[in-house]
């Protein structure tokens, strides 16, 4: 029987103190919120007072301190979250870096002798007139205008004129032609391996027409005759038309005449009639009259024997 009693004497007793735990405990809340509400109320801006005919509602507004106060705690929490993920440390990203070697595209190597042979043993850059002749003559006239060697046919035949310059025999010659009006057939070239200066009898004839052929012809006013070692052939390699700028090379090497436009080997002839003498310059008009070419530039490089 006195078990009993104390059992149940400890119940009651448990029970009590659970009691004034919870009591404990909540009343530690209710002042918390109080004084946290009070705090917050304290830090707000300065209520509108209400009008005579309002009536405070003192329960709503607690209330509402209340939420302010938990929405506050919220932001408070997000900020402090936004600041330590401000502050960490960014992650870096490593790229691999590829341990193979780029593939290197070889050089080639140019096919224009103007490169390929280096600095030119003569060049005239028409700027005196100094190796060409001017003046004008049944087939043509010549001179000089702003940096450049001004030819013009006046004939339904071609004309050419000369440089005062050595004799090649194994060789490149070069010379930049800019075209004024022209079309169709008119032609336009260069003269070689021509004997004697400046009689321009025998000479081979290369030759290109403004609309972007060319060929290659043997001339001998003695036997009155013009042959054509290759005959007109259209070249894509040809800038035609008027105002046209073009490169033409001859080059010479025991009888073979190797044909080069603006840096281009085009074509190939074997022939030993003439084997050395002067260059020059030649123009035709077939479609333009006073056709009318300009000479930029002219070089040559001597093969030595």
């Amino acid at each position: 029987m006195k078990k009993t009693i104390i059992i149940l004497l400890l119940i009651a007793l448990f029970l009590a103190c659970g009691y004034f735990l919870y009591t404990k405990f909540d009343d530690i809340k209710q002042r918390y919120l109080a004084s946290r509400v009070n705090q917050l109320l304290a830090e707000m801006p300065t209520a509108t007072p209400l009008a005579k005919n309002e009536e405070a509602t003192p329960t709503s507004s607690v209330s509402s301190a209340i939420a302010t106060a938990a929405a506050l705690a919220t932001a408070q929490a997000e900020e402090a979250k936004d600041a330590e993920a401000a502050t960490a440390e960014p992650t870096i990203q490593l790229t691999a870096i590829p341990t193979e070697e780029p593939t290197l595209t070889p050089t080639i190597a140019s096919t224009d002798p103007g490169i390929y042979l280096g600095s030119a043993d003569w060049t005239d850059l028409m700027d005196a007139p100094k190796n060409w002749p001017v003046g004008s003559d049944d087939y043509s006239s010549a001179y000089f205008e702003n940096g450049y060697y001004r030819m013009t046919s006046l004939a339904d035949v071609g004309g050419w004129r000369l440089a005062s310059t050595e004799a090649i025999k194994n060789g490149y010659i070069e010379i930049t032609f800019t075209t004024e009006t022209c079309s169709l057939d008119d032609h336009y070239g260069v003269m070689f391996h021509v004997p004697v200066l400046p009689e321009a009898n025998p000479g081979y004839l290369f030759a290109i027409t403004c609309d972007g052929r060319y060929s290659l012809r043997l001339w001998d006013e003695a036997a009155g005759s013009m042959v054509y070692l290759i005959r007109w052939k259209a070249s894509g390699t040809i800038n035609a038309g008027s105002n046209q700028t073009n490169v033409l090379g001859v080059m010479t090497k025991d009888g073979v005449i190797s044909l080069y436009i603006n840096g281009v080997l085009v074509d190939e002839y074997s022939d030993n009639t003439l084997p050395s003498g002067y260059f020059g310059v030649l123009t035709g008009w077939e479609k333009t009259e006073n056709l009318t070419i300009r000479v930029e530039e002219a070089s040559y490089w001597i093969d030595a024997d």
